[in-house]
């Protein structure tokens, strides 16, 4: 990928590598959803009932270390702040996004439709020059510490 297109713009999250959605119910049991998350190679689900939800590894591990049963149902521990970008969300700001909020997955929206799912790895990556210094970093680095002093 390049750094950049040709007419000067960033890449925006709809040009990654946006990962397929694991779909699952907010009936759903807590071992389900592990098992639906090992069988998808995915790291998150999206709970199909609205309001837009996820579950994520680290909620089911925290779940399990904090006494949950196996049998519990997976409403009760989905993140109800879920991050999401828009596909023309620049790459850039989707990884200020995560690091802001402590997020290490984006829900992909379009037009307000989950389409898909991109990670730490995706938007980090993306930032990498393919050649040369680590540019991409420095530029994201001033644009947090911006948005921190702010």
């Amino acid at each position: 990928m390049p750094e950049t297109h040709p007419d000067g713009n960033r890449w925006t999250v709809g040009e990654l590598d946006i990962r397929p959605l694991t779909w699952v119910s907010e009936s759903d049991s807590l071992a389900a959803v592990a098992h639906a998350l090992l069988d998808s190679g995915a790291s998150c689900a999206v709970l199909a009932e609205p309001p837009l939800r996820i579950v994520t590894e680290r909620d089911l591990a925290a779940a399990w270390a904090n006494g949950r049963s196996g049998t519990d149902k997976i409403a009760h521990i989905a993140g109800r702040h879920v991050g999401w970008a828009p596909m023309d969300a620049t790459v850039l700001q989707a990884a200020t996004l995560m690091v802001n909020v402590g997020m290490r997955h984006l829900v992909v929206l379009d037009a307000d439709r989950p389409v898909g799912l991109v990670s730490m790895i995706e938007v980090f990556s993306a930032l990498r020059p393919r050649d040369g210094p680590a540019t991409g970093y420095a530029e994201y680095a001033a644009v947090v510490l911006h948005s921190k002093t702010q």
